[in-house]
């Protein structure tokens, strides 16, 4: 698949969806949708989620935490609007 401008100047929305669909054949996504943030996406069991945030919050330059979820939330409304974890996240993998 072609795309005029690159991979850089796609919308997240796009660059997901291109992930969901298998429409891309890459190992990472670093340098897609140029100027917003890219996040790695963290799974943990909910008893160990206060000291990953601590962590975090004592290592805010590597590790800025964007977003966490509630145990058993698949949503992340505040940073995408159609994420679902729940059903992405394989795509990813």
């Amino acid at each position: 698949m072609v795309f005029t401008g690159g991979l850089r100047s796609l919308l997240p929305l796009a660059v997901r969806s291109l992930i969901r669909f298998n429409k891309l054949n890459i190992s990472n996504t670093s340098g897609m949708a140029e100027g917003y943030k890219q996040a790695n996406v963290v799974i943990l069991h909910k008893s160990l989620a206060d000291d990953f945030e601590k962590f975090c919050h004592a290592n805010d330059g590597p590790l800025l935490l964007l977003y966490r979820s509630k145990p058993g939330e698949w949503k992340c409304p505040s940073l995408s609007s159609n994420s679902d974890n729940k059903n992405q996240l394989p795509s990813f993998l």
